[in-house]
């Protein structure tokens, strides 16, 4: 399967139109990991976003030692960190079996590509805030359940 044809089956990009993903295909490049690489760690400037071909990516805060997140779903993005400023990755990636990814350069993706496609723009940042907003709430979950049972901390 083709560059494009992989984004059309991703829910951030399939209202694009013929043109507009042969310009973000020529944007995309793949990359492959075996199971156990790091793609990017914990905060390093972001300068690529990623979308999951295949396999199986883990997104951990190291000194935590905690999953946020697993991704597994062909179309799904990771990596948003680039798209945001500061951007800086806010987790470490890892892959827990042998990966296939596109990855896409934030710098041009952001000034050119969105300059050319302003409506899709738009659209496309606010599928990324609710995917920010899950993974939020995910963590917020995760840390409601591990510090139930915990002593308060004592002030003064």
């Amino acid at each position: 399967m083709n560059k494009k044809d992989l984004l059309k089956q991703s829910a951030y990009f399939s209202e694009l139109d013929e043109t507009a993903l042969d310009e973000l295909s020529q944007l995309c490049k793949e990359e492959t990991y075996k199971s156990g690489d790091t793609i990017f760690r914990e905060n390093e400037t972001a300068k690529k976003f990623y979308i999951v071909v295949e396999g199986w990516v883990s997104l951990k805060i190291e000194e935590a030692g905690s999953t946020l997140t697993s991704i597994r779903e062909k179309g799904e993005l990771f990596g948003w960190a680039a798209l945001v400023e500061p951007y800086r990755y806010t987790a470490t990636a890892l892959t827990l079996a042998d990966t296939k990814v596109l990855s896409i350069e934030a710098e041009p993706f952001r000034n050119n590509f969105f300059q050319k496609h302003l409506k899709y723009a738009l659209s496309f940042m606010n599928k990324l805030a609710q995917v920010i907003n899950q993974r939020l709430e995910d963590s917020r979950k995760q840390l409601i359940s591990s510090t139930r049972g915990a002593k308060p901390i004592s002030q003064g």
